[in-house]
């Protein structure tokens, strides 16, 4: 994305801060905000010493973010805003190894044991296995139910 030409750039984020600080870098170089553009210039003056807890960097951040940011919260655009709409859609799980109800339960349930070890663990760091996932589930969901018919009222 980098690559892609044109006199402005700009981009949108609902949450442009997930986990930490670098990950606003590449939006900064994104957009081309130098030098926060620049992620040996970025870690050096904002991400290390945050992490050192550095209030001059909490500072540093502030200012670049005010500089090239617009924000709009919930409460400022409440009138404005439509409904939220909630839509589940319900799939039928296929054969075993095609991502059926079998791979589905396997998945949902190394998942849920990951989940009890690190709520189970005293240290979060020694959990085996931990990572910095960043996926998020969207789209379509399996039903719960396999009842083929999930009107209960025919």
């Amino acid at each position: 994305m980098l690559a892609l030409r044109g006199a402005r750039r700009w981009c949108l984020s609902g949450t442009p801060m997930v986990n930490r600080a670098e990950d606003l870098q590449p939006l900064f170089a994104f957009i081309g905000a130098p030098p926060a553009s620049d992620p040996a210039i970025f870690k050096r003056a904002v991400s290390q010493p945050l992490r050192a807890g550095d209030p001059a960097a909490l500072a540093r951040l502030r200012v670049l973010l005010k500089a090239v940011s617009m924000r709009r919260t919930k409460a400022l655009l409440a009138a404005t805003l439509p409904s939220r709409e909630v839509e589940l859609h319900y799939v039928e799980l296929g054969a075993a190894g095609h991502g059926g109800r079998a791979d589905y339960d396997a998945v949902h349930a190394a998942a849920a044991a990951a989940v009890r070890a690190i709520a189970a663990a005293d240290d979060y760091s020694q959990v085996k296995g931990r990572g910095r996932g960043r996926g998020r589930g969207r789209g379509t969901v399996p039903n719960p139910n396999p009842n083929p018919n999930p009107n209960p009222n025919p």
